[in-house]
């Protein structure tokens, strides 16, 4: 990428953001209600910075960038893109300030995040819900293909970027008596940047969960479940998701027997399930899943049965 046009969209935003600091400490609108603003969700906020002079001037340095063509808004079906980017930046700017005047060392810390999250080929996705009825002798299970199930630690999942909201979604579900368990499930992938996907939510990670389910299940007795599952796309900085995602739904109350996973063996057995129960995801159609029961029989020995799956979802 040509360092002129990199240099020429800064400062274009560093114009509009000067005149921005001034325009907003003019209107009804406090400085914090940019921080977590999202462009075109409130069209009054948004005529405060597209009606600033150098606003077009902006809008179009930033859509001459060859990163913002190639993943965010190609010309001409996507220009309307452009002056999303110029928003967002200019309200995480506006956000991150204690008084309205120009700050400097923000504009530079605003423009950092901005630049970071435009030159990252791809989102990454989190999703995460409590689980039900389940116990294991170790506070964290990776079953492979992005997911985990871990001990609740709110500290944690803090530094994974989960906001204080959604940790307070978990623990309400706990205190409220609809997760008998210690365990949330974690999932995580990777999602290629396209101009389709700015602000389309991924649920993929719900996807994975239940195959995750499934494997335990197939792998040993009990009833485990997950509760309402919520998604988040971690970034350096927004460029312009708004609201919170969320699939399943929050369970009254939980019952059942708790599933078990008490040794290595039962871990490995977790991991390989999981792992073919993730083909469908990367394209490779059903899996068939090879899987050795020891089943009791009424003489109290054991009978070795081989049982071969092809799951179909």
């Amino acid at each position: 990428m040509k360092l002129e046009e990199t240099t020429n969209s800064k400062e274009a935003l560093r114009v509009l953001a000067e005149q921005a600091v001034l325009k907003a400490a003019e209107s009804d609108f406090a400085l914090e209600s940019f921080r977590y603003a999202a462009a075109w969700y409130d069209t009054e906020r948004d005529r405060i910075i597209t009606e600033l002079p150098t606003f077009e001037e902006t809008r179009a340095a930033l859509g001459a960038l060859p990163v913002v063509q190639e993943r965010y808004g190609p010309a001409p079906d996507r220009e309307a893109v452009w002056e999303r980017l110029a928003l967002q930046f200019i309200y995480g700017f506006l956000g991150n300030l204690s008084e309205p005047t120009f700050d400097p060392s923000s504009f530079e810390t605003t423009w950092e995040a901005f630049w970071k999250e435009l030159s990252e080929p791809k989102w990454t996705w989190l999703s995460l819900a409590n689980l039900q009825n389940f116990h294991n002798e170790s506070m964290l299970l990776d079953l492979g293909d992005g997911i985990t199930i871990r001990g609740r630690s709110s500290e944690e999942l803090a530094r994974m970027s989960w906001s204080e909201w959604h940790l307070e979604q978990l623990n309400r579900e706990w205190l409220d008596g609809g997760v008998n368990s210690a365990y949330v499930i974690l999932t995580e992938h990777k999602l290629p940047k396209t101009p389709d996907n700015l602000v389309l939510t991924d649920t993929t990670g719900h996807e994975k969960a239940t195959r995750a389910l499934l494997a335990l299940r197939l792998l040993k007795d009990g009833e485990i479940g997950i509760s309402r599952m919520w998604h988040f796309r971690p970034a350096s900085f927004n460029l312009g998701l708004g609201g919170y995602s969320a699939t399943g739904y929050s369970a009254a109350f939980a019952i059942g027997q708790s599933t078990r996973l008490m040794n290595p063996n039962c871990r490995q057995c977790a991991i390989c399930i999981a792992r073919c129960c993730g083909t469908r995801a990367r394209g490779e159609g059903h899996p068939s899943i090879s899987i050795s029961l020891s089943v009791p029989s009424q003489t109290s020995t054991s009978a070795e049965i081989g049982i071969a799956l092809t799951l179909d979802w």
